[in-house]
């Protein structure tokens, strides 16, 4: 019972909070775009952990694939978002357009791997309730048979922000330097 009061509680959170990044402005940034991902995964997660906290549901769906996929969209979702995000504020980055299509690629295949996770845990669960997981366990495999290059798009998408938050911070670091050397010079 206690669960599902706050699974209530979560829903009132996401229906609040879902208006809101509905109405949200453009993102300018990649700190503004990381952001918005990190929202949106933020309300999947409240969203999706709501419904498995519904008796009928969390009774079809418990321990099969849909509960990683609300994992994984608060793992790389929201938490990996956030630190880039952070690291974007810390050291801004131009919005160059690989970069911009980085953060793009990375919501869009998150989104790919989610909807993997949720279509194999329905028919892990649905199929459960008539065979046993012995002879279902090739049909949940088969629909998780593009996951592997998911992951490899994930790790190239995510691979190439770091890389870039990477050189913006060598790049800040750099400049921050000269113009410490600039103010500080008997000449200036």
């Amino acid at each position: 019972n206690l669960a599902f009061a706050g699974s209530l509680l979560a829903g009132v959170h996401l229906v609040w909070h879902g208006r809101g990044w509905l109405r949200g402005g453009e993102a300018n940034t990649l700190e503004q775009r990381l952001m918005r991902g990190a929202q949106g995964w933020t309300l999947y997660a409240i969203g999706s952990g709501f419904l498995m906290a519904l008796p009928p549901v969390n009774a079809l769906l418990h321990g099969t694939t849909m509960v990683v996929s609300h994992a994984m969209a608060a793992m790389i979702g929201v938490n990996t978002l956030l630190i880039l995000a952070l690291g974007f504020r810390v050291h801004p980055a131009q919005n160059e357009p690989a970069m911009v299509r980085a953060v793009r690629a990375t919501n869009a295949l998150l989104v790919v791997m989610v909807l993997l996770f949720i279509v194999a845990g329905a028919a892990e669960g649905a199929l459960r309730t008539a065979q046993p997981f012995e002879e279902l366990r090739d049909t949940v495999e088969l629909l998780l048979l593009p996951l592997p290059l998911v992951g490899l798009g994930l790790a190239g998408s995510l691979g190439m922000l770091a890389w870039g938050l990477a050189r913006s911070a060598l790049t800040n670091r750099s400049g921050q330097a000269a113009g410490a050397i600039n103010r500080t010079s008997p000449s200036a």
